[in-house]
C-alpha cells in the first residue's frame, strides 16, 4: 500500500485557518506562531499571502498586551512577517500603535493609514478618520470627504457580512461581540448626519 505523501501544500488555506484558530484557542501564541511557521515552509509566497489576507488578524491584536514577554515577542515576529508581505491588518497596526505611543512622525503615520485606507482597508479607514480628528482637530477638508465616503459605502466589518448602516430613520442594533462593527455603527451614524 502506497503511503500518502505528507505535503503541507495539499492542505487548503481555509483548513489551515481552522487549524491555526484551534491551536490558538487551545494553546499560546507561541504554539500558533510555530504552527504557522511550519506551514510556511512548504507553500509558495502567494499561498502565505492568501492565508494572511483571509485570516482575521484583528483577532490577534490582543496578544500584544499579554503578560508574557515571550508571547509578545512571537506576536511581533508574526506581525513583522505579515507587515513585510503588505497585509493590511498588520500594516494598519504599526502606525496606529506608533500614533498612540507617540513614536515617529505623526504625518508619516497618518500618510501610511491614508494609503491603506485608499486601498480599501476597513480598519485603516476608521483609524485614519479617528487619528485625523485627534491630531488635526477634524478641520481638514479631506476628513470631511473621507467621512462622506463612509456614508456612501455600507459600513462592513470584513468578518461580518451584515450591512451595518441603515436607511435614514431606521434603527440598527449593535453587534455586541464585534468592536469593529460597533465602531462602524458610531461612524456610520456620524456620516449620515
Amino acid at each position: 500500500m502506497d503511503a500518502v505523501p505528507r505535503n503541507l501544500n495539499n492542505i487548503p488555506v481555509d483548513m489551515v485557518i481552522c487549524i491555526l484558530k484551534k491551536v490558538l484557542a487551545g494553546g499560546s501564541f507561541e504554539d500558533f506562531f510555530h504552527c504557522f511557521s511550519a506551514w510556511c515552509q512548504s507553500p509558495r509566497r502567494g499561498a502565505i499571502i492568501q492565508l494572511l489576507r483571509a485570516y482575521p488578524l484583528e483577532e490577534l491584536y490582543k496578544f500584544s498586551r499579554v503578560s508574557s514577554p515571550r508571547e509578545v515577542g512571537y506576536f511581533f515576529r508574526f506581525l513583522f512577517i505579515a507587515s513585510r508581505l503588505e497585509i493590511p491588518g498588520a500594516s494598519c497596526y504599526v502606525p496606529c500603535k506608533n500614533l498612540i505611543c507617540g513614536v515617529g512622525s505623526i504625518d508619516a503615520q497618518l500618510d501610511s493609514l491614508l494609503v491603506l485606507s485608499n486601498n480599501g482597508d476597513f480598519f485603516s479607514k476608521l483609524a485614519w478618520v479617528a487619528f485625523q480628528l485627534l491630531y488635526n482637530d477634524g478641520d481638514s477638508v479631506s476628513v470631511r470627504s473621507h467621512v462622506r465616503q463612509l456614508r456612501i459605502a455600507d459600513m462592513r466589518c470584513k468578518n461580518h457580512f451584515v450591512a451595518l448602516s441603515a436607511p435614514e430613520g431606521e434603527e440598527v442594533e449593535s453587534v455586541v461581540n464585534c468592536d469593529a462593527c460597533n465602531i462602524s455603527l458610531v461612524v456610520g451614524a456620524f456620516s449620515r448626519s
